[in-house]
């Protein structure tokens, strides 16, 4: 049955890349593919293994969308207060990007050859990190030290982080902003803003819209990266803080929701796996199961 192989190669995927092989550029070898053993029951095991499969599937895929819809909701929510921040329909009065920072920061890396500097409780984040749009944490830690002998700075909450150089820009800039102290390495930036005149919420989704303007000029040296220079001189719409005041509390109401699913997605992600590895030990069903259904 075509749909029973397509989900046994789907886990067995997984597999063949904790197998990979090479330095930057990983390969499998063939006989890793060629070799593999698949368990086949009758053809009514392999139906209802696959009816189980699909209908977990279908519960992922579900969750996966209404996340998707709510990250969709904040961005028109954002278009409907204030337009789209590229033309300005509404005519606010537009402040220098640079104006509207108390501070701009970059980021720095610690020395490598230092281990004892990664083994501290500070976040150091990289582009790898910018995957969601709050921050709390990150993947490498680093120590007061290390910050202290680097041009790593302590970046305080709720700035808005923004990655410069990477390799993404092709496709999107990842922007986020951090709920906790951090710090950064150098591909990024932190503009912590003049809160009396800019919420970061609105700065995050003004950055959001205004990227594909910023996309078009990426220029490629030795890495794609955005011209910084210009990005300070972004002359940003600022509409009145008490309206920028009610976008913040529906991003942070929408972003409760938002986690709420997420744990759920975590949740259905994991009876997933685990039906897939009871289905292909033969512990989901067994021939007298089915007989008996």
């Amino acid at each position: 049955m075509v749909k029973y192989l397509y989900y046994f190669m789907e886990r067995y995927v997984s597999k063949l890349r904790a197998m990979s092989i090479g330095g930057v550029i990983k390969y499998i070898k063939l006989s890793y593919l060629t070799e593999a053993k698949i368990p086949l029951p009758n053809i009514e095991i392999q139906k209802k293994i696959v009816e189980v499969l699909e209908k977990a599937q279908l519960l992922l895929e579900k969750r996966k969308a209404q996340i998707e819809a709510l990250d969709q909701l904040t961005q028109s929510v954002f278009l409907e207060m204030f337009g789209d921040p590229i033309f300005n329909p509404r005519n606010y009065k537009t402040i220098l990007l640079k104006d509207l920072c108390i501070k701009i920061s970059g980021g720095g890396t610690p020395s490598k050859s230092k281990s004892e500097y990664y083994m501290g409780e500070i976040p150091w984040v990289t582009p790898k990190d910018m995957k969601k749009i709050l921050i709390d944490d990150s993947l490498d830690h680093i120590t007061e030290k290390a910050v202290e002998n680097s041009s790593a700075k302590i970046i305080p909450k709720n700035s808005v982080l923004m990655v410069i150089r990477s390799g993404i820009l092709k496709k999107k800039i990842p922007l986020a902003i951090n709920t906790k102290e951090v710090t950064i390495n150098q591909d990024m930036k932190a503009f912590i803003v003049n809160e009396e005149l800019l919420k970061p919420e609105y700065l995050l989704y003004f950055f959001i819209f205004y990227q594909r303007k910023l996309l078009s000029k990426v220029r490629s040296v030795t890495a794609d990266n955005l011209d910084f220079n210009q990005i300070k001189k972004i002359a940003v719409p600022v509409p009145e803080i008490q309206y920028q005041n009610q976008f913040s509390s529906f991003f942070y109401n929408v972003n409760k929701m938002k986690n709420k699913q997420q744990e759920q997605l975590y949740l259905l992600e994991s009876n997933f796996q685990s039906l897939m590895q009871r289905a292909f030990k033969g512990e989901l069903f067994t021939e007298q199961k089915v007989s008996n259904l």
